[in-house]
């Protein structure tokens, strides 16, 4: 949980992890005596912790470049891998995983106008990112490419559910998914948009069926 100097919740963080070896990824067990000392720093997940919007159930890997372009996903980005992201076993960072993904939603929206009068037309609008589920299926190394397809997997007039997929253009198989909880942010009044009728039914019209992470 983080939280700030008042004490006020800022943001929680949910990490799944397996324990592998650091060069091969190959999982094997924790020992004895860590798993001992392991107990005392166990706790319940505190309400307050919990996914609201988003489903924290394994995950069945779906994603692939042949299904991206069955489902029409937009391509939101593309490139390699450098060195300078990955660690010191070669493998890109996980953050690098997540910056990827913010670089590409921009695209998304590109040409995309908010508002159904003028002065709205001429609002400074961003983006939040309220909920955030990031699913690792492999580790690229330096000199791996990396195509983005995304989505739009339902919501309201004020919230969209988003859905990255970050693939291996060479195999088709995905490196990573993502599905996110997102609104657009009034920069000058800095509060959430919502959207009138007509321009929430033209962008349900972008909303993709059955596109999970």
């Amino acid at each position: 949980l983080m939280r700030h100097g008042s004490g006020e919740l800022a943001a929680t963080f949910q990490t799944v992890v397996a324990h592998v070896t650091a060069r091969d990824g190959r999982a094997f067990p924790w020992p004895e005596r860590v798993r001992v000392r392991a107990e005392a720093l166990s706790t319940d997940l505190p309400d307050e912790a919990r996914a609201k919007s988003l489903d924290t159930d394994p995950v069945k890997p779906f994603a692939s470049l042949p299904r991206a372009d069955e489902l029409g996903l937009w391509k939101t980005g593309t490139g390699a891998v450098l060195a300078a992201d990955c660690d010191v076993f070669g493998r890109w960072r996980p953050e690098m995983f997540m910056a990827r993904i913010s670089d590409g939603v921009p695209h998304l929206f590109a040409g995309r106008r908010l508002g159904e009068d003028p002065a709205a037309a001429e609002a400074k609008v961003g983006g939040a990112a309220l909920e955030y589920r990031l699913v690792h299926h492999d580790w690229p190394r330096a000199g791996d490419r990396i195509v983005m397809r995304s989505g739009q997997a339902g919501g309201d007039a004020r919230f969209r559910k988003l859905v990255h997929w970050l693939l291996d253009p060479a195999t088709g198989r995905p490196w990573a998914s993502a599905a996110a909880i997102a609104c657009s942010f009034d920069l000058d009044t800095r509060k959430i948009i919502t959207l009138g009728p007509a321009e929430l039914a033209a962008v349900q019209a972008r909303d993709v069926a059955g596109l999970t992470p």
